[in-house]
Order: C-alpha cells, then structure tokens, then sequence
C-alpha cells in the first residue's frame, strides 16, 4: 500500500512537472513573439521616415515598445520562477523515487524473512511429528 502511494506521489510530481515545463515554454513562445512585434515595429518606425510620422505617432510607437519590453521581463521573471519550482519539484520526484526504492527493498527483505521463518516453522513442525512417532514406537 506505501509503495503504491509513493508510486502515486511519483505520477503526481512527473504530471506537476510536465505542467511546469508547459508554462515555461509557453512564456518563451511569448518572449520571441514579442521580440518579433518589437523589431517588427522598429523597422516600420524606422522605414516611414522622420518627416512623415508625427510626434505623437512617434511617442505610441514607443510607449508600446516600452511596454512590450515589459511584458518581456514579466516573462523571462515568470520563466526563471518556473525553472526554479521545476528544479524543486525534480529533487522531490528523485526523493520520492529513492524512497519508493527503499520502501521495495525493505519489503522484498520482510518477504525473504518470513518465507525463511514459515520454513523453519515447518521444518520444527516435522521434527517434532518425526520424534513423536520415534518415541512412539
């Protein structure tokens, strides 16, 4: 039963885990369209020329980069964060695997003894039946 519920604890960190690295490459996928929104934008910026786009185009044009740029470092903090609790999760489902492996080892040892001892049972059982009969006759 510990074992089935360590191996249970196991599913449970591998499915956290695999969750884990789902957000991470989510915020990448994130990180590299914004980039590419970024450069897209200062390329156009750049390509329209200095007297054709007013100031205050100019001024959108860059409040939306800034904040593009933003929402970049909201993802890479999100990123690192996530790698972080990704590496927990991962010293979690070694320890668990350990102990699942020390709880098998433990049982297969308690299993050897008792066959050992069910076997010394028996075996008394006949020497005692083997000197009853001796005696009787």
């Amino acid at each position: 039963r510990r074992v089935l519920f360590r191996s249970q604890t196991e599913e449970r960190l591998i499915s956290e885990c695999a969750y884990i690295k789902h957000l991470i490459e989510s915020e990448k996928r994130t990180i590299k369209r914004l980039k590419k929104r970024k450069a897209d934008l200062i390329d156009q910026l750049n390509q329209t020329g200095a007297d054709e786009v007013s100031a205050p185009d100019v001024s959108v044009y860059l409040s939306y980069i800034q904040y593009m740029q933003h929402e970049e470092r909201k993802s890479e903090d999100a990123i690192r964060t996530g790698e972080r609790a990704l590496e927990e999760k991962r010293i979690e489902l070694v320890d668990a695997a350990k102990k699942r492996k020390i709880l098998e080892i433990v049982k297969e040892k308690k299993l050897e003894e008792y066959l050992l001892a069910a076997v010394r049972r028996e075996q008394k059982d006949l020497d005692e039946a083997g000197m009853t009969r001796f005696v009787m006759r």
